[in-house]
């Protein structure tokens, strides 16, 4: 009776600590063929976990032995990556300012919006059209998570017509004006209560 020792499976992980939903490789060595705990057969399997995990291989060498191998793979969480408290959407008027500060992370870097600062965790903006900011942060671990704030930019234009005016030389009221911050061409006319135009 012959008997064949059984093989030597082990498995390698690249990287050793990953981040949440990042995949990474796992490699195994010592038989002819692999099969997998998640379904996968071969060498390689790529893998993508949320949560530690722990992940078993079965190698077949050339005489149909057969033994497996055992690895966990140790996965950090991502950062909680917010622009102002997780808000994901604002209504601004013409002209207002927003502050953008995010949180959640070590370091950040503005991916889009045309940002005034790149690498600075607040940013004072003032959008004259709809946009989106959207910001990728990374933790002490060089995990990166990102969120996004749509602004909605409304052409709002107020206008004010003072109902009455206080021409007296005193500094308060003296004149009557119409005030508005989106006036590009104005006509007045100004009718007295019996409906005569005041010239």
């Amino acid at each position: 009776v012959t008997v064949d020792s059984l093989p030597t499976i082990s498995i390698s992980k690249t990287p050793t600590i990953t981040c949440s939903g990042k995949p990474s490789l796992l490699t195994a060595s010592g038989a002819n063929t692999y099969t997998w705990s998640t379904g996968t057969v071969g060498v390689s399997n790529i893998v993508s976990p949320t949560t530690n995990t722990e992940y078993t291989v079965v190698g077949t060498d050339t005489n149909g032995c057969s033994n497996s191998a055992t690895q966990i793979l140790l996965v950090n969480p991502l950062p909680p990556v917010t622009i102002n408290s997780g808000v994901t959407s604002v209504n601004l008027n013409l002209g207002q300012s927003i502050t953008l500060n995010a949180s959640g992370a070590l370091t950040y870097s503005w991916t889009s919006g045309n940002i005034s600062c790149d690498s600075c965790a607040s940013n004072t903006e003032s959008p004259i059209a709809n946009i989106q900011y959207c910001v990728s942060g990374s933790d002490i671990n060089g995990c990166r998570d990102s969120a996004c704030l749509h602004i909605v930019v409304e052409n709002v234009c107020d206008v004010f017509i003072p109902d009455a005016f206080s021409p007296n030389g005193d500094g308060q009221n003296d004149e009557f004006k119409v005030y508005g911050h989106c006036i590009t061409e104005l006509t007045l006319q100004v009718f007295d209560r019996w409906g005569n135009q005041v010239r």
